[in-house]
């Protein structure tokens, strides 16, 4: 026999439920009570909270500019939020989200100033990066061969520049001179251009 889920049951008058409205108040109160105890922090400290919040909302939101670096700030802890919240939920407990993020970052930028292309290419370059690095890292794989890892299939001529430079870098002697070594001895340009 086949069981089938019921759906919540909705407020008289097709409103809101009760369930749902408390999964809506949870977060809102949180951020309340978290502004209160910030308040009365400030006044305990001798500052006045009004006017910190004040000054919070300005600096938050108070031009089109102060919106921009505030999104741009924010953004990046809402992905690693997201991604810490997607694997609770597929059942799997992470930790170290905020290394793994610092992790991507210093990929992405590796990439971005040692790999020497540019434009939509240069783009996807340093975003897969990013989401490798973490992994490579887990793996015991040094996160600056990312570029090389990523532009040897594409590219033998660029992946020939990359690990020179990794190697001029960090020595032949280094975990990433002989990383980027094996790299470049073990594989083939798989996409010829």
């Amino acid at each position: 026999m086949k069981k089938t889920q019921e759906r919540p049951a909705r407020a008289a008058g097709g409103g809101v439920s009760g369930a749902r409205l408390m999964n809506l108040a949870v977060p809102v109160l949180s951020v309340l009570l978290a502004f209160l105890i910030g308040c009365v922090i400030m006044a305990a400290l001798g500052a006045n909270p009004l006017t910190a919040l004040q000054s919070l909302w300005i600096g938050s939101f108070g031009s089109l500019r102060n919106v921009g670096t505030t999104l741009s700030r924010a953004t990046p802890l809402i992905f690693t939020s997201l991604c810490a919240c997607f694997a609770y939920r597929c059942g799997v407990f992470n930790l170290g989200g905020e290394g793994q993020f610092i992790m991507g970052s210093v990929a992405c930028c590796l990439v971005a100033t040692q790999s020497g292309i540019g434009g939509l290419p240069g783009i996807v370059l340093c975003l897969a990066a990013g989401a490798l690095a973490p992994a490579l890292e887990t793996l015991g794989i040094p996160p600056e061969t990312v570029g090389l890892l990523l532009v040897r299939p594409v590219s033998g001529s660029a992946a020939l520049g990359v690990g020179a430079d990794l190697i001029t870098t960090y020595g032949p002697d280094s975990l990433v001179g002989r990383t980027a070594a094996v790299m470049l001895g073990s594989t083939e340009t798989t996409f010829y251009t």
